[in-house]
């Protein structure tokens, strides 16, 4: 839902994906954003990317995660995860990491706040910048955890750099604003 200052306001009672492009226009190219999640103490909210769907007749598909909540228990975490959503036997999700944001908990909810994250895409790597956070993601370890969340190489998406871009709402109420794919460089 379109709101007046410009952001867009997303409810999910479940999880939720918004897609905002079916496949990546470049093969290098950064996501930017601005997030902020608004209720749900075990919501989650962020961005997915490199979405994608086996070739048919399989109905596998497969997406990284990068999400955060701001109103668990008084704690602020960052986690990226790679979902496989696999017919007949459900969906597997695989921790790439999970980062603590503040240091100590605060009883009840914290401020409200816009968060912003940037991922860079290129050929050989995924960087990820979320605040004063830095993650580095190889392609060897990307395949690795990708190959990992979805093992029946029959049925595998193949792992695609330009899969389609999304926002990610699970369990609460968020706002995104902000939100730009821009091509990078070769270099």
């Amino acid at each position: 839902q379109p709101q007046k200052d410009g952001s867009l306001l997303v409810c999910a009672t479940e999880e939720a994906h918004l897609m905002l492009l079916k496949r990546a226009p470049w093969p290098h190219y950064r996501i930017e954003a601005e997030l902020c999640h608004l209720e749900g103490p075990r919501g989650k909210v962020g961005l997915c990317f490199f979405h994608q769907l086996a070739r048919p007749p399989s109905r596998v598909q497969g997406y990284f995660k990068l999400h955060f909540t701001d109103q668990m228990h008084g704690l602020s975490l960052v986690m990226a995860e790679i979902v496989a959503h696999i017919p007949g036997e459900g969906t597997r999700e695989l921790d790439l990491g999970m980062h603590l944001l503040n240091s100590r908990p605060r009883r009840g909810r914290l401020p409200i706040r816009w968060r912003r994250v940037n991922i860079e895409v290129r050929n050989n790597s995924v960087m990820i910048e979320w605040e004063n956070l830095r993650f580095l993601l190889k392609r060897s370890q990307l395949i690795a955890s990708w190959n990992a969340a979805c093992p029946l190489k029959r049925i595998r998406p193949s792992l695609n750099l330009q899969g389609g871009i999304g926002l990610h709402v699970s369990k609460g109420k968020a706002s995104f604003r902000n939100v730009r794919i821009v091509p990078l460089s070769t270099d």
